[in-house]
């Protein structure tokens, strides 16, 4: 599979996104989103425990694993965009989390990186949609 040099952002991926939602009352949009979210994460489990359960020389369904993440994905952005939350604030919230727990990991250069993000991350930082730009 050729991989894109063009990189996509979080933010662009979940403002791009949020043309799929679903229509109706915003509470039956979460709920259909969060219920949608569960069953994508399973179908991905799924897959996992298929090539777990087929033997050590099982291939996994890799352009499937991918499609079952991207939705996963798409369901994450979906709920977070109901409260304004940005993807990439929750990856560098996520970051610093992993970072807390696992310091020995990471270098002092990424930190030195990162950190002013951590304390920056703020819902506002982005526009949400072309007439906010």
């Amino acid at each position: 599979m050729t991989q894109s040099t063009e990189v996509l952002t979080f933010n662009e991926f979940q403002q791009a996104s949020q043309r799929t939602l679903p229509e109706g009352p915003v509470r039956e949009q979460v709920l259909l989103c969060a219920l949608a979210l569960t069953a994508e994460a399973a179908e991905a489990g799924q897959l996992i425990k298929k090539w777990a359960c087929d033997g050590p020389h099982a291939m996994l369904d890799e352009v499937a694993l991918m499609g079952e993440l991207g939705e996963v994905l798409r369901y994450v952005a979906a709920l977070a965009s109901f409260w304004k939350i940005q993807l990439e604030n929750i990856a560098m919230q996520n970051l610093k989390k992993l970072h807390d727990r696992y310091p020995a990991r990471f270098s002092p250069a990424e930190l030195d990186k990162w950190r002013p993000r951590w304390v920056s991350a703020s819902s506002d930082d982005i526009p949400w949609s072309e007439s906010d730009a």
